[in-house]
């Protein structure tokens, strides 16, 4: 209910009114059920919810819904990274490459819509443990990795369609931005093997592109007759790119838990993107010092030039979680309808009476010694 309005501020009638309304909002608020682990409500605190955490390499189990809703999500969004992941490796034929490039194009960008509201809505209602899934750090580098990842298939599409340099080397320039910041995020984690190895990962990656955006930067200013910066930018991407090699072999010998090691896969430096620009580079960088040694004669530029402005062409596909159903709606649950453990002896007897439950050969063996209360936890993984 509102406020109160402010213009009415001598109604004492209406102001009565606001505060019985404010204390019965406050009454109800005291007696409905907090989903935490720190519950003692039977009903809560009978359902364990267990997931792996992939960065920690642990198992963390909670009675906390917020806990398995944070988790689903986070599978959620996992899972359409390794289905983008899975549609590039084993494609359909060529005539539907079309097809496929558009699914990956949105199982990245609602990955990355997941991993952003994990992040503003649903990341404080969990405990912070560092070093895992859930890590803010973590949550960050995974939403930026999947925009930089969809906005690859932008970037390679207009190449292919040779679209203007100029707009090129701006997409680039973002790629190598996005993964600029996911690599930094990396190196903060320190002590998490897997972090270490997806920096070396997220570095190459930076570097790579940062060579793409001076390479084709250049051929937009070739294009500009202003050949001398375009020597620079041509000399620029053939050291970036070397450097982006030495990075890809590092990455490739670092030894990892989270290699895939169930098929082979291409080391960066084979990839055919790599070769392909090595040989532009080559190609118009002779050409370019060739023209200004025999028709521009202009200054090259001691001093790397200003890179073009990031063009940023890719939008995350919001998540919206669904409303809830209207038997949830017209139901609560409160403290005094729902026993506490300790407060009722016989209730809490009847929980734990073990010998009323009729068992299957499917359930649990009960060891020996085991107390009651722990075998009839029901746990979800």
């Amino acid at each position: 209910m509102p406020l109160a309005s402010s213009s009415a501020p001598n109604d004492a009638l209406e102001a009565q009114e606001s505060e019985d309304d404010d204390a019965k909002k406050k009454n109800k608020k005291k007696n409905a059920v907090h989903l935490d682990g720190q519950s003692k409500n039977r009903a809560l605190s009978s359902i364990i919810f267990k997931y792996s955490d992939n960065m920690a390499g642990k198992v963390f189990a909670h009675a906390d819904f917020a806990f398995e809703l944070s988790n689903m999500l986070m599978n959620f969004g996992l899972w359409h990274m390794k289905h983008a992941s899975w549609l590039e490796d084993f494609s359909a034929p060529e005539a539907e490459r079309e097809d496929v490039a558009k699914s990956i194009f949105t199982s990245l960008k609602t990955a990355a819509g997941v991993f952003k509201y994990l992040l503003d809505k649903h990341h404080e209602a969990l405990e912070y443990r560092p070093n895992t899934d859930f890590d803010e750090r973590m949550l960050k580098a995974r939403y930026e990795q999947c925009l930089a990842e969809a906005q690859e298939g932008v970037l390679e599409r207009a190449r292919t369609m040779e679209h203007r340099p100029a707009l090129i080397a701006g997409i680039a320039h973002d790629e190598s931005r996005r993964y600029g910041l996911v690599a930094d995020d990396m190196r903060s984690m320190e002590g998490n093997r897997a972090a270490r190895h997806l920096h070396l990962y997220f570095q190459f990656k930076a570097s790579f592109y940062k060579a793409y955006m001076w390479y084709f930067y250049g051929k937009h200013l070739m294009d500009e007759e202003q050949v001398g910066q375009s020597v620079r930018c041509f000399q620029d991407a053939k050291q970036e790119l070397e450097e982006s090699m030495r990075l890809a072999e590092a990455y490739t010998k670092e030894k990892s838990f989270m290699s895939a090691k169930t098929f082979p896969t291409t080391p960066p430096i084979q990839h055919p993107l790599v070769n392909t620009l090595v040989k532009l580079i080559k190609a118009d960088e002779s050409k370019a010092e060739r023209e200004n040694g025999l028709i521009f004669h202009q200054l090259v530029p001691k001093a790397p030039i200003e890179p073009p402005e990031p063009k940023e062409c890719i939008q995350m596909i919001e998540l919206t979680l669904p409303e809830p159903s209207d038997v949830w709606k017209t139901h609560t649950f409160e403290w005094d309808r729902i026993p506490r453990l300790g407060q009722d002896e016989k209730a809490d007897k009847a929980a734990g009476d073990d010998a009323k439950v009729k068992h299957t050969p499917f359930d649990p063996v009960k060891h020996k010694g085991s107390s009651g209360a722990h075998n009839n936890v029901c746990t979800i993984s």
